[in-house]
């Protein structure tokens, strides 16, 4: 219990092993590392990764002081170790009656979240909550994952269970996160287990330890050990116990020979008090069965960092399970030491594989993509430019002979039509989006708008003030009784400087800071998952090129009307710019 760290009850209390709620530390490090993971969308290989990149954690507690303080460690942890990460508690009380239980259960399904970490017992209370949380939907869905304190221990392996059931449904593919004294191929660990082998074989050593046990219960009635003493199994496995008892012995004796040894002499006969004695012990580290102890030396409690922990995964056991029953054995998966984890082997989570589970539900976003009835409207209103502006081509080609034709220019017609045709393409790239083509089509469609609009646009309008302008200038000296020669090239240049300017502009914006699709999140549920969104181009300088490209096309427009207007009196035969004006 945490409460045994109060120095001011229990001064000299120290201990090798974690209290309950650091317990925390390994729990937050297996869910979210605090390095920015981000589950939200799963498919996490749980064998690749150190964390399962969780953000959101539901912890159900039961209302006493183990619990209590249990849950506020893991919200303390989860502040220290992954601040970003969302912690919500509920409590219960250990005597919860059925209808208790299902509106706890109820709270943690609005809650939303996926991740469940519970600290319950006695196992009847916890089968009534996972029952309760398979019926309400949260439990044995394949998507929800539930972890339990080591109060749960060994209640889940070895029972059976009906197929189909909700406690099958479940528990398969839960876990628990316990402490633990030490793993094989420790080298401390291996000896104390082989230590203890020989004392279990050696009848003479095991009737002198049991010798040791006391004769009277706290009641004062007579206790026979023989049951336990007396067993083949006794001392044949060291259990979760021993090797932290094993060490608190060592840390003490260690402790106090230090002491013994630093003695100065000359200060008289060395005297051990508990002042020194329990200093001595909480700043020292050594190597120990269950690892490397160290301790806290304000609280006297071992460092959660120094402490071994496991994580058990309970998945179906084949050879114990049929079609009617489920069995669940236990296999231990990672191992927590040295401050992180190490794995195992894959953990095997409630959907069967051992892909992460998202840590957010399942939510519909409305991404405001273009409807398939517009885009529709937009492509037919493309084809029909398209067609218009070919025909019209074709047309000017076959009829260019006639003397309205002749008059109205030709070659510039067919660059007006090309410029149209140019812009009635940029319908096309307008009408994609992400909803219809990847990211990366996405991105070359928004780059080709301005392309084919400021191109289009530029070679309409300049063909158009350019032939206008040719006109005005022949008709002008007409006037004047001056014979004129005026080609298409002596008024082309402008057209050609206008055009060049534009494509060097969108050169360079293509090669610098391109137009690239982005998503911009309008609204957000409370779990701060997007609901509404919209995608746009964007680019960081595009209110710079925008500028550039406008000054040159509206000032194309404005030639183009200053022309019209001095074009006026001109027969509408050889000149439009009575359509214009």
């Amino acid at each position: 219990s945490p409460a045994l760290d109060d120095k001011s009850q229990y001064k000299y209390f120290a201990r090798t092993i974690p209290n309950d709620d650091d317990t925390s530390v390994p729990l937050i490090a297996r869910l979210n590392s605090g390095s920015g993971d981000n589950n939200s969308s799963g498919g996490k290989d749980e064998s690749e990764s150190e964390s399962w990149g969780v953000n959101f954690l539901a912890v159900m507690y039961v209302d006493d002081a183990y619990g209590n303080g249990f849950a506020q460690g893991i919200q303390v942890a989860a502040q220290v170790m992954a601040p970003e990460m969302q912690v919500q508690t509920f409590t219960i009380p250990y005597n919860a009656d059925d209808a208790h239980v299902e509106r706890v259960v109820a709270s943690m399904k609005e809650s939303e979240f996926m991740y469940f970490f519970v600290i319950l017992s006695p196992m009847s209370l916890v089968d009534k909550v996972m029952t309760a949380a398979a019926d309400a939907g949260i439990a044995g869905t394949g998507k929800h994952t539930w972890l339990f304190s080591d109060t749960v221990g060994s209640g889940i392996a070895g029972r059976k269970f009906t197929v189909g059931s909700p406690l099958e449904r479940a528990y398969r593919g839960t876990g628990v996160l316990s402490a633990r004294g030490g793993i094989p191929g420790m080298k401390a660990f291996d000896a104390l287990v082989e230590g203890m082998r020989e004392l279990g074989e050696s009848v003479e050593d095991k009737k002198y330890l049991h010798s040791l046990l006391p004769k009277y219960n706290a009641m004062g009635q007579v206790t026979n050990h023989s049951e336990v003493t007396g067993s083949d199994s006794y001392l044949m496995s060291p259990g979760l116990v021993a090797p932290f008892l094993y060490d608190a012995v060592i840390s003490a004796g260690l402790s106090a020979c230090n002491l013994k040894m630093n003695h100065n002499t000359t200060a008289g006969s060395f005297v051990l008090s508990g002042d020194d004695h329990y200093n001595a012990i909480v700043n020292s580290t050594f190597k120990g069965s269950s690892g490397t102890i160290s301790f806290n030396s304000k609280t006297g409690t071992r460092n959660p960092k120094s402490a071994l922990f496991s994580l058990v995964n309970f998945v179906d056991d084949p050879d114990a399970s049929n079609s009617e029953v489920v069995q669940f054995m236990s296999q231990e998966t990672d191992v927590f030491e040295s401050g992180a984890w190490r794995s195992l082997q894959p953990f095997a989570f409630n959907s069967g594989n051992t892909t992460v589970p998202s840590d957010l539900p399942e939510t519909y976003v409305d991404r405001n993509y273009i409807p398939a009835g517009l885009r529709a409207i937009g492509l037919v209103l493309c084809g029909v430019i398209i067609v218009l502006s070919c025909g019209f081509t074709v047309w000017t080609k076959k009829k260019e002979k006639l003397g309205i034709v002749r008059a109205a220019q030709p070659i510039f017609l067919y660059i007006i039509a090309i410029g149209t045709l140019l812009m009635g393409c940029a319908i096309i790239p307008l009408s994609l989006d992400p909803g219809v083509v990847s990211m990366e089509g996405a991105n070359i469609a928004c780059m080709s708008m301005p392309w084919l609009l400021a191109c289009g646009f530029s070679m309409a309008f300049s063909a158009l003030f350019t032939k206008t302008h040719r006109i005005h200038t022949i008709m002008k000296n007409a006037a004047v009784f001056k014979r004129v020669k005026v080609t298409a090239l002596d008024v082309v240049k402008p057209m050609v400087c206008l055009l060049l300017i534009n494509i060097i502009t969108l050169a360079v914006w293509t090669a610098i800071d391109p137009l690239m699709s982005k998503t911009i999140v309008l609204e957000t549920n409370r779990l701060g998952q997007a609901t509404v969104t919209e995608t746009v181009c964007y680019s960081e300088h595009r209110s710079i090129f925008l500028s550039v490209l406008g000054v040159t096309n509206l000032g194309a427009l404005c030639v183009a009307f200053v022309e019209a207007y001095l074009a006026r009196n001109i027969s509408v035969e050889l000149s439009e710019s009575a359509y214009i004006m």
